[in-house]
């Protein structure tokens, strides 16, 4: 073989190398969230606590929104904190799921809210399922929380189950 061809052969070789990783480079994932979102996450995703309530309340903007279903319910934080404060060790919850994205977290859970009841050995039953979504800004507060709620029946992707029969393993 000639010089030629071989110095020809060489460069096609190097042209495919870089088309190579230039396709892998596109295919590869985005980078993770900010820290900040991540250390944020660690505040919402658990079931607030009397021990972590105050860590919960440092991530909150004053001028923090809270909707349900579209209806505001919360106007600040300080009027978001009061209602919370009274669900402490009142809230039957599981976390089904979250995601941490650049700016918001979103939190997927099954949730009875028993606070409204009077004290003692009541038995109530009322699991909703919710997708909460925490709006973070640049501030690296949380300045918006959209709930979206429905009924007791949680969808897997296998069938149906009442989310009091929602097990983590899944699909039989």
């Amino acid at each position: 073989m000639s010089s030629r061809v071989i110095t020809w052969i060489r460069g096609l070789l190097v042209i495919g190398a870089f088309w190579l990783i230039g396709d892998m480079a596109v295919a590869a994932p985005p980078p993770p969230p900010p820290l900040f979102v991540l250390e944020i996450a660690k505040q919402v995703v658990p079931t607030q606590t009397a021990e972590s309530f105050d860590r919960y309340a440092a991530i909150l903007a004053d001028d923090l929104t809270v909707t349900t279903d579209g209806k505001e319910v919360a106007r600040s934080k300080h009027d978001w904190l009061v209602d919370e404060r009274r669900r402490i060790g009142r809230v039957d919850r599981q976390v089904i799921g979250h995601s941490e994205g650049y700016r918001s977290i979103l939190v997927v859970d099954r949730y009875d809210d028993q606070s409204d009841l009077p004290p003692g050995p009541l038995y109530h039953d009322h699991y909703l399922t919710r997708a909460v979504q925490y709006e973070l800004g640049d501030d690296q507060l949380v300045h918006a929380i959209r709930i979206v709620q429905s009924g007791m029946i949680f969808f897997n992707g296998c069938k149906h189950l009442p989310t009091s029969a929602w097990r983590k393993d899944g699909c039989d």
